[in-house]
């Protein structure tokens, strides 16, 4: 009877491990998605100004040509 009293505490602490280490895990993916949506903004307002910046430059050769 001991023993398997000892064996589900064990069982029941090694659940609670377990589940710490997924709730662990949760927000490190949690913190990365959100790492990568920062970068995604980042790259298409990137994107934006490149485009802005070449129709200006387009615009300054055409005033100064």
């Amino acid at each position: 009877m001991e023993e398997e009293v000892s064996q589900k505490t064990s069982a029941m602490k090694r659940s609670r491990e377990l589940e710490n280490q997924l709730q662990e895990m949760q927000e490190d993916l949690d913190a990365e998605k959100s790492a990568r949506s920062k970068v995604e903004k980042q790259k298409r307002d990137l994107g934006e100004v490149s485009y802005v910046q070449t129709a200006f430059d387009s615009v300054l050769n055409l005033v100064f040509a």
